[in-house]
């Protein structure tokens, strides 16, 4: 008797936690929070898999995000892929360590106008700037400095303000620790630029700021999801 056909097994689906609630919280956000058709979420995995396929050790579920960000912008999933990888060799070529934090800060600068290798010399600027003050910037900050590459203003006022802001924070009791301190900065400095009224900032750069900031936010909860996941686990 001939042995039935072997089913095809199903596809195997990502997973990922929290990082799928944030994910898909991040596509709503894209799609004006409406109901998520299959096309978005076809989009969704393709540009995962180009990612995937350029980063196969690199990228995982930290990356859903900023997939789900990059859902919403115009290209291929394989533009995009190949975009983001363009900045990832130009960052590296910039002295910055290739690691999965830059694969994570080149998905947020993808975002940025300009060429890749301009982006990347942005980022590298920036760096250079905060080390004139004596501030390091480290592997860990590396996606503050990408939101403030993505600013699209020069580097001499923003880390002046960067630096002033850090200051105050310093003074604040009970005392904030110092490597906080540098993301929150960044942050109320990043925000204050954004904000600030200024001539020939179209609306497609306002909405990639708020595309940055919705990304960090993302990758924030995603860390603090992970670290209550592991204290939780360490307590039980």
């Amino acid at each position: 008797e001939a042995l039935p056909p072997r089913r095809r097994p199903n596809p195997r689906p990502l997973r990922g936690g929290h990082h799928n609630t944030l994910g898909s919280g991040a596509v709503l956000g894209q799609v004006g929070g409406k109901l998520i058709d299959q096309r978005t979420i076809h989009r969704f995995k393709a540009i995962y898999d180009e990612m995937k396929r350029h980063h196969r050790w690199l990228t995982g579920p930290d990356d859903f995000p900023a997939c789900a960000i990059l859902t919403g912008q115009s290209g291929t999933p394989r533009a995009i892929g190949e975009g983001i990888e363009a900045i990832y060799g130009e960052l590296a070529h910039q002295g910055f360590a290739k690691s999965n934090q830059l694969q994570t800060v080149a998905n947020m600068m993808y975002l940025a106008p300009g060429s890749a290798r301009e982006v990347a010399a942005r980022a590298a600027a920036f760096k250079a700037r905060f080390k004139e003050h004596k501030v390091r910037v480290y592997q860990r900050d590396w996606d503050e400095l990408a939101m403030l590459s993505i600013l699209g203003e020069q580097p001499a006022p923003v880390v002046k303000r960067v630096v002033a802001i850090r200051k105050e924070l310093a003074e604040i009791r009970p005392r904030i620790e110092k490597a906080t301190t540098f993301g929150l900065a960044v942050g109320i400095a990043f925000l204050e630029f954004a904000t600030a009224p200024q001539q020939g900032r179209s609306v497609s750069h306002a909405k990639v700021l708020m595309n940055v900031q919705s990304l960090l936010a993302a990758q924030q909860a995603a860390l603090a999801a992970a670290g209550a996941a592991a204290g939780a686990a360490a307590a039980g």
